[in-house]
C-alpha cells in the first residue's frame, strides 16, 4: 500500500499499524487514490434510480414508461400509487427498438416513442432525471453527434452499456458531455465496472450463462468521471456476498479508489426471493450510488407489500441522511476516502479479515445482512464493534462498547444492522421525495450521540434551526 495517497492528516494514524502489518491481506488491498480525484457527482445522483431490463414490465413503451414515473410520484396510472423516493428513471434500450448494431442502436423507435422531447419534458416536470442506455456499435463522431442530438432533447446523462479494453470511448463522451454542459457543471455518467471476486456475472469468460467476470482494465482517468456498476451480477445470495466484497474491499471498488460503485439490485438476473431483495436493497441505499435494474419485475412494488414499505423506509432514511452522504462525498474528493470505507481503512489492524461491513462515512457502522435469516445460527449476526469508543444501535439506541464481537438478530429484515459511532453529530434533512440541487436541507436535524449525559439548550447553532434528536443520557 501506496501510503502517500492518504492525506496527511490520515498517514499518521497508518503509519504505526503498517510497520507491523504491511504484509497483511487487508494492507495489500488497499490503493486509494491521491486527493481530488473522483468529482463529486451532482447532488441528484445520490437519490434513487429506478431500472428495470424486460419489454414485459412496461418500460418498453413511451405511455407505459411514464406511468412508472407518475406512480412513484404517487398520480394516476396504471400500476397504481406507489409513491417513494426517487430522482431518475433510467430507460433501458428499448427506446431504440432494442438495436445492438449501428446505426439503429442510435435511432429512437418512434412505434415505441413517438415524441422522446415531450416524455423527457414530461418527467422533467415530476422532478425526475433521465438516463438512457447506449451501446457502442459505430461508435465515432456521428455516434457522438447522435448522443448530442439527445442532449438536446433534455438527456441528462448516459449509461454505456459497453466495455472496452482502456477508457478511450468514456473520455470521449466525457469530453462530449463537458462540451455541451459546460466544464464548470458537476457530471454523472454511468459507465461498467466490473469489480472482483465474481464468479456470479453473466458476462463471464464462458459467453451466455454465469462465469469469471472479465477482469478491469479502465485508465485510471475513469475515476474522474463518475458513476459505475458491476455488469450484469446474478441475482442470488452468492451474488450479493461477492457484491458486498467487491464495492467495498475490493482493489476494483472503494478499496481501489473506485468510490462511486454500485450494482444492479438484486442482481440482474433472478432476484425474485423477497428477503433477498429487501437485504440488497438497504445495502444499496448504503452506498454511494443506489439503482434497482434487472431482468425479473424490479419495481419498488414488484416483491410485494412488505419490501415495498422496507424499501420506502430504507431509501426515506437515505434521503434524509443526504447532508451526511454529501459531506462525505466532499471527503472522497479533498481527502480520497471512500464513503463505503472498508474496515481495513476505517480501523486498521483490528478487523482486516472482515469483508461484509463496513464504516459509511466517519460515524457509522453498516453490517448488511448477507445471508437468509435461517441460514445464521439463532437467527443472529456477528458484527465487531471497533475499539476505542462505545457504540449505539441506530433502531433501539441499546448501547454497547467497543472491542468487541455482539450478536445481532437477522430475523426482522426491516432494518440493516446499523451502529453509530459515540460522539457522532449526523446531520440529516426533512423527509423529501426528490432533491432539489437548490435547496439546502431545511430544516436541518443535528442527530447527536454525545459522550455523556447532556442537555440541550436553546439557543445552540440558532443559524441551522436545530432539531436535537436521539440525545443520551
Amino acid at each position: 500500500m501506496n501510503v502517500n495517497f492518504f492525506p496527511t492528516r490520515w498517514r499518521a494514524l497508518l503509519l504505526a499499524p503498517l510497520l507491523v502489518l504491511s504484509c497483511s491481506t487487508g494492507f495489500a488491498q488497499v490503493r486509494l487514490n491521491a486527493p481530488h480525484t473522483e468529482p463529486i457527482p451532482p447532488k441528484w445522483m445520490f437519490g434513487y434510480m429506478q431500472s428495470q431490463w424486460g419489454d414485459s414490465f412496461g418500460y418498453g413503451y413511451q405511455a407505459s414508461f411514464l406511468d412508472h414515473a407518475r406512480a412513484l410520484r404517487g398520480q394516476d396510472n396504471q400500476y397504481g400509487h406507489h409513491q417513494h423516493p426517487a430522482d431518475v428513471i433510467v430507460l433501458d434500450m428499448f427506446w431504440d427498438g432494442l438495436n445492438w448494431d449501428w446505426p439503429k442502436n442510435m435511432i429512437w423507435d418512434n412505434g415505441r416513442f413517438p415524441n422522446p422531447k415531450q416524455m423527457i419534458d414530461e418527467l422533467h416536470a415530476m422532478h425526475f432525471k433521465i438516463i438512457m442506455n447506449y451501446h457502442d456499435s459505430g461508435f465515432g463522431s456521428e455516434w457522438l453527434n447522435y448522443m448530442r442530438d439527445d442532449f438536446a432533447k433534455g438527456l441528462d446523462a448516459p449509461w454505456l452499456d459497453f466495455w472496452t479494453a482502456g477508457s478511450s470511448h468514456e473520455q470521449a463522451v466525457w469530453d462530449l458531455m463537458r462540451s455541451v454542459r459546460g466544464t464548470d457543471k458537476r457530471l454523472a455518467f454511468m459507465a461498467r465496472h466490473y469489480a472482483r471476486p465474481s464468479l456470479r456475472n453473466h458476462e463471464g469468460n464462458n459467453g451466455n450463462g454465469l462465469g469469471i467476470e472479465k477482469v478491469p482494465n479502465e485508465d485510471d482517468i475513469e475515476k474522474t468521471m463518475p458513476v459505475h456498476w458491476t455488469g450484469d451480477v446474478e441475482g442470488s445470495w452468492g451474488g450479493f456476498q461477492e457484491s458486498i466484497e467487491g464495492v467495498v474491499y475490493s482493489t476494483d471498488g472503494a478499496a481501489g479508489g473506485w468510490s462511486y460503485l454500485h450494482t444492479d439490485t438484486p442482481g440482474h438476473s433472478g432476484g425474485d426471493d423477497p428477503e433477498l431483495a429487501a437485504r440488497w436493497i438497504q445495502f444499496s441505499d448504503f452506498t454511494t450510488t443506489t439503482r434497482n435494474h434487472g431482468w425479473m419485475g424490479r419495481d419498488v412494488w414488484s416483491w410485494g407489500a412488505e419490501v415495498e414499505k422496507i424499501s420506502f423506509d430504507s431509501r426515506m432514511l437515505r434521503y434524509r441522511l443526504l447532508p451526511y452522504i454529501y459531506r462525505s462525498a466532499w471527503e472522497i474528493w479533498e481527502n480520497a476516502m471512500p464513503m463505503t470505507r472498508p474496515m481495513t481503512v476505517a480501523c486498521p489492524g483490528e478487523a482486516d479479515g472482515l469483508k461484509y461491513q463496513y464504516f459509511f462515512g466517519d460515524s457509522l457502522l453498516v453490517a448488511p445482512v448477507y445471508k437468509k435469516a435461517a441460514d445464521f445460527p439463532g437467527g443472529t449476526m456477528p458484527v465487531y464493534l471497533p475499539r476505542n469508543t462505545e457504540w449505539i444501535n441506530y433502531w433501539t439506541r441499546a448501547v454497547s462498547a467497543g472491542g468487541q464481537t455482539i450478536n445481532v438478530t437477522v430475523n426482522d429484515r426491516a432494518h440493516i444492522p446499523l451502529f453509530v459511532k459515540r460522539g457522532a453529530i449526523i446531520p440529516m434533512g426533512p423527509e423529501i421525495y426528490w432533491i432539489d440541487p437548490t435547496q439546502h436541507a431545511n430544516p436541518l436535524t443535528l442527530d447527536i450521540y454525545p459522550l455523556g449525559a447532556c442537555r440541550t439548550e436553546k439557543s445552540a447553532l440558532p443559524s441551522v434551526r436545530p432539531i436535537f434528536s436521539r440525545l443520551l443520557a
